[in-house]
């Protein structure tokens, strides 16, 4: 696997002072490509694929550990599997850490991480998604949500707060001035 470049984040929990903890999704300084991450102390295991700029994307990562097995780790775009790999050996630690959407605060000097774009409901399980459910999702025709930690409209419209809509009351403070809008 290649270096990964400057990056933005779009969802991230990770601490750099404790790098085996953690996923997420990031994307390029330009925007153009999406990677899914997990990290553990074996270091790394991420995949990616190109974006199209300025056009929503239905971007979904899954995680679940497969030892020899099928890829553990897989990126859907669109409802479709666009790429997987297997990180046999990788296996992310539970943590408290903070989830981030948009960005970290924590960058510790890293490159930028906040991104310039819209982000909308934003939905982190306990369990790996199958292609069926994520297909299900993209044409918003899903109906179990088991497993479900947080949930994320970010339709409130004004104010700091981003309520999270699981019922597990993971909500959220919006910092940086974030501005809302409306998405089709």
């Amino acid at each position: 696997m290649a270096p990964l470049p400057d990056w933005r984040a779009l969802v991230y929990k990770l601490s750099p002072s404790t790098p085996a903890e953690g996923y997420g999704f990031l994307v390029t300084e330009d925007q153009s490509t999406v990677y899914f991450f997990v990290t553990s102390e074996g270091g790394v295991c991420y995949i990616g694929t190109n974006l199209i700029i300025d056009q929503w994307q239905h971007i979904v990562g899954t995680y679940k550990e497969n030892i020899g097995a099928e890829p553990d780790i897989k990126l859907f775009i669109n409802g479709e599997e666009i790429d997987s790999y297997n990180c046999d050996g990788y296996s992310p630690a539970a943590n408290n850490k903070p989830l981030y959407i948009g960005g970290n605060p924590d960058n510790d000097g890293y490159a930028p991480y906040e991104f310039k774009g819209i982000i909308d409901e934003v939905r982190i399980y306990n369990r790996a998604l199958s292609a069926t459910e994520i297909q299900e999702h993209y044409n918003g025709t899903f109906t179990d949500e088991s497993g479900l930690v947080g949930l994320w409209h970010f339709d409130e419209g004004s104010g700091t707060n981003a309520t999270d809509a699981s019922g597990n009351g993971n909500n959220g403070t919006l910092i940086n001035n974030p501005q809302w809008v409306s998405v089709p």
